[in-house]
């Protein structure tokens, strides 16, 4: 099974791309570890640049508030 994700059309691609980042972002973490999981090893399995995902977190710290935001507000809305 792959890690990255199948190809979309750009419309497509532009919705989900938010969404596809934290994806990828959270299966690095969990495969790896925090401290292993780089913005190359994300832009990799996103199909990415790291400066494109630059323009879209500040850092990784920024990635993982997002990530961790994400997983809270959806633990709330099962409650």
């Amino acid at each position: 099974m792959s890690n990255v994700l199948p190809l979309r059309t750009a419309k497509q691609r532009e919705e989900r791309l938010p969404d596809d980042v934290l994806d990828a972002a959270e299966r690095c973490i969990d495969e790896i570890g925090l401290a292993a999981t780089s913005f190359a090893l994300i832009a990799e399995r996103t199909r990415l640049s790291c400066r494109s995902l630059l323009q879209r977190f500040e850092d990784k710290d920024a990635l993982v508030r997002a990530l961790l935001e994400g997983n809270y507000m959806r633990a709330i809305r099962q409650m």
